[in-house]
């Protein structure tokens, strides 16, 4: 289905509107900015560029709540859940945003042209962000 619309661009709007939305949810943006570093860093001779499943798995961690043994839940820096990564890869899937290719036994998952778009506004928000921190700790 990607190839079909593969020529289609999103417009600045709507570019806007996709890294906001992935910004929203802590998981999304970490999985989508992992995604970015590891298609866009591979070497153009690969057959494929891409991240599997178990990659994101091993990979994005979260800092989220965990029961401990007393029953009592804290906040841990876990890897993220195989459900939860499969969960997100669908949604970026119908937002045309990836495309997997499959390889068996599994998938790979890659950009497609509109998904290297938000993946450039997301670049550029994360190194705004990192720039206005660095001017807050310069002026404290």
């Amino acid at each position: 289905m990607h190839k079909k619309y593969k020529d289609v661009e999103f417009t600045p709007r709507e570019v806007n509107m996709f890294a906001d939305l992935i910004f929203a949810d802590e998981a999304v943006k970490r999985l989508f900015v992992h995604i970015a570093k590891a298609t866009l860093n591979q070497n153009k001779d690969d057959e494929f560029l891409g991240v599997t499943v178990r990659e994101l798995v091993d990979m994005v961690s979260l800092n989220r709540k965990v029961q401990t043994k007393k029953g009592k839940f804290e906040y841990q820096e876990t890897n993220i859940n195989r459900k939860h990564v499969e969960r997100i890869l669908d949604s970026l899937l119908m937002a045309s945003l990836v495309y997997y290719r499959l390889v068996p036994p599994t998938k790979i998952y890659a950009f497609t042209h509109r998904g290297k778009q938000v993946a450039a506004e997301i670049k550029r928000r994360l190194k705004a962000l990192t720039n206005n921190e660095k001017g807050d700790d310069a002026n404290v």
